[in-house]
């Protein structure tokens, strides 16, 4: 009889009060008053994010008196703000670890306090910590149009900094964010070059022209455009070493890598490099460039139809209609009228 009972018994002891039974409710979900928003910015190969939930002003007197001049504010609402850098940055002269970081403000009349803490998981201010904080440094706000909620947004973003700002009623607070993108980048390449498998010959020709076109770590951007060639030579790689050992002020040696770099271009390896060169109003290495193309390859319609077009550039319309009537001799049908199209423009 009495282990008829134990059921009962269990369920009583489980379900013997009101009080306890409490203690089992489900929390259902409902929509925040203050909504949650995230807003991000890449800044070379970092990334800054801002999470955050926004009050609205609904009508209200905001600062110096929802939120008190002299004490520590949320920058939003609920939870923590956070801000967090995919990599180490600079702020106010201060360098702050890759991490993610509460995101606190002190509203005052006059100059305003930012606060980056270790806490990242508390719930509002409430829990704020001035030991924990990581940095603090002051702005300037300036009055703006009213912004209803608060708004975080960025400005100003260039190679190595962005603006980050916050608005909300008629104030707003801006601050630069720096990180050094040639230091990171270069660091970054060095890691993925070493945890990937050295085939192919664009990842480390990618990585060594980035180098020489910020002039940063070239020594290793030669290291890294041998294996390049070592894995595929071409006329890409090889101008390329040439160019990062002029860089490196071993002329001789430059010369030679950019022959040998001309004698691997195909036509259309030419007409790029001679675009380029145009640009940078270099136009005699331009024409010398395309006339290389002609002499590789005597019986290319591209090649002289580069050449012309090349001579349209430099304003020579003779040697222009010229080469286009060779590149006739020489073309598809199916080309047949785009040249004769070029020549009848040139004749007008």
């Amino acid at each position: 009889m009495k282990i008829k009972f134990l059921p009962l018994v269990a369920a009583f002891m489980f379900f013997g009060s009101a009080k306890t039974f409490a203690q089992f409710e489900f929390p259902v979900e409902v929509p925040q008053q203050s909504q949650l928003a995230s807003i991000s910015q890449t800044v070379g190969v970092t990334n800054i994010e801002v999470d955050y939930s926004r009050p609205s002003v609904r009508g209200r007197e905001i600062f110096g008196k929802l939120i008190p001049y002299g004490k520590v504010w949320r920058a939003g609402a609920n939870a923590n703000t956070t801000i967090t850098f995919s990599t180490e940055v600079s702020i106010d002269g201060q360098t702050i670890p890759a991490g993610t970081y509460g995101f606190h403000i002190i509203p005052n009349k006059g100059n305003w306090t930012i606060i980056l803490n270790k806490e990242n998981e508390a719930w509002g201010s409430y829990f704020y910590n001035q030991e924990e904080d990581v940095l603090r440094f002051e702005v300037s706000p300036k009055e703006v149009a009213m912004t209803e909620q608060v708004t975080f947004d960025f400005s100003d973003v260039e190679k190595n900094s962005a603006v980050l700002n916050l608005s909300w009623a008629t104030s707003e607070i801006s601050f630069k964010i720096n990180v050094d993108t040639d230091k990171l980048t270069v660091a970054s390449l060095q890691k993925q070059l070493n945890s990937r498998p050295w085939w192919g010959w664009t990842g480390p020709y990618k990585a060594a022209q980035y180098c020489l076109d910020n002039n940063v770590n070239l020594d290793q951007a030669l290291t890294w455009v041998n294996r390049s060639i070592q894995n595929q030579e071409n006329f890409s790689n090889t101008l390329l070493k040439s160019q990062l050992l002029e860089k490196l002020g071993k002329s001789t040696e430059a010369k030679s890598e950019k022959e040998k770099a001309f004698s691997l271009a195909t036509v259309n390896d030419l007409t790029r490099y001679a675009y380029y060169e145009f640009l940078k109003k270099n136009n005699d290495e331009g024409i010398r460039a395309l006339k290389l193309g002609v002499k590789n390859n005597p019986k290319n319609a591209n090649a002289y139809s580069a050449l012309a077009w090349g001579y349209t550039k430099i304003n020579d319309n003779k040697n222009a209609l010229k080469n286009y009537k060779k590149a006739l001799k020489y073309t598809s049908s199916e080309e047949k009228t785009r040249i004769q199209k070029a020549i009848d423009n040139l004749k007008k």
